[in-house]
């Protein structure tokens, strides 16, 4: 009986917490998080309440762990920024962007023929020497068909999208870089070349099987020519940043591009390019000025920043595969010796000069020992 009307809360027994009304059971938080420690969790968490477990080197934790209603939702520790997930841990990182194109394709694209030009690059990039391992999923493929029409008079962009976009049976946003010019041959003619350009195989093989039949803009009618088709497999992947140089140097390589060849031209296809989009947005080191570097750097290229008086240059600043590793400068200040030098060069004292006083302050200490 409870005379004054309020409510009597009973206390929970040992291992429960009071939780939404009622009793309910602690959470064990005492297991650390894969690549983490426990932190200040225990094996009794009580209902509503939080923990925070951490996490090693190179990896973040998610947030805290939580118990609820008994439930526990516990934090994980995944990669931090600038580390990846490489071969089940997470190491420092730099993301790279290789693409590969195969032209002059005049086969319908069918799975095989892709499956081969995927299999060539992720083989050739998984050569024992790189260490990089490329995920099909990191990899797009894109295809790109090039037509050609004839007409007798000049025609309109927009009228030949459309007329097209309808003829081959895709999308108008599909048809890329419309061009016309006059024919060398007959002057009265005019050549249209476009592109259809698709990461949807099917949707390329549709426009391939109409683009030699006429297309007709505004009643004049076209005539078409045999088209021709380009894969482009553009692969952006997560490389161990202490093995860039070696990356670098085996896209580089020309047997790189003989081993993607060899398998291409077992697959029908030749005209093979490799590339690599270039650093972009340069800027002048801290303390520091460009030097030889401009605002662009092509892939596999380096430059060399040069820094103010006082302070040194940690090397050349390189960019691989659109990943790029700036050059930085450091105060001298950091060692006595350093400082030393610091100061005398500030002051105007060349550094051979700077030499012959350190040599013979070292021979006059010598002399006065005792």
């Amino acid at each position: 009986d409870n005379p004054s009307g309020s409510e009597t809360q009973c206390d929970c027994n040992a291992g429960y917490s009071y939780f939404d009304g009622a009793c309910v059971a602690n959470c064990d938080a005492s297991a650390a998080p894969a690549n983490g420690g426990v932190g200040d969790c225990t094996s009794s968490l009580a209902s509503g309440s939080t923990c925070q477990p951490t996490c090693n080197s190179g990896y973040t934790v998610s947030g805290p762990s939580s118990c609820t209603a008994g439930t526990l939702t516990a934090a994980t520790c995944g990669c931090a920024n600038g580390y990846s997930l490489l071969n089940g841990d997470c190491v420092e990182s730099t993301e790279v962007e290789v693409k590969v194109e195969f032209a002059g394709i005049t086969q319908v694209i069918d799975d095989t023929l892709v499956q081969t030009l995927q299999n060539a690059l992720t083989t050739s990039l998984l050569a024992g020497t790189t260490g990089v391992q490329v995920d099909p999923a990191n990899i797009t493929i894109k295809y790109t068909m090039l037509g050609k029409q004839t007409f007798s008079s000049p025609v309109d962009e927009s009228s030949f999208i459309t007329a097209a976009a309808s003829s081959l049976g895709v999308a108008t946003s599909d048809i890329e870089n419309f061009a016309q010019s006059a024919a060398r041959r007959r002057l009265l003619s005019n050549v249209v070349t476009y592109q259809v350009v698709t990461t949807n195989r099917a949707t390329l093989n549709t426009a391939l099987s109409a683009a030699s039949s006429p297309i007709t803009v505004g009643g004049v009618t076209g005539t078409g020519a045999a088209p021709t088709t380009t894969i482009a497999a553009e692969i952006k992947t997560a490389i161990p940043t202490s093995q860039a140089s070696t990356v670098s140097a085996t896209l580089n390589d020309p047997s790189f591009t003989t081993d993607i060849e060899t398998s291409a031209s077992n697959a029908g296809v030749s005209g093979i390019s490799i590339s690599s989009p270039p650093c972009t947005g340069l800027t002048q080191p801290a303390n520091g000025v460009s030097g030889t570097c401009g605002s662009e750097l092509a892939s596999g290229s380096s430059c060399q920043p040069t820094c103010n008086s006082g302070y040194t240059v940690s090397g050349q600043t390189t960019c691989i595969a659109g990943a790029l590793t700036a050059a930085t400068c450091s105060s001298n200040s950091g060692s006595l010796f350093g400082g030393f030098l610091g100061l005398v060069s500030a002051a105007g004292v060349p550094l051979f000069h700077v030499d012959i006083i350190l040599l013979a302050t070292v021979a006059l200490g010598a002399l006065l020992a005792p």
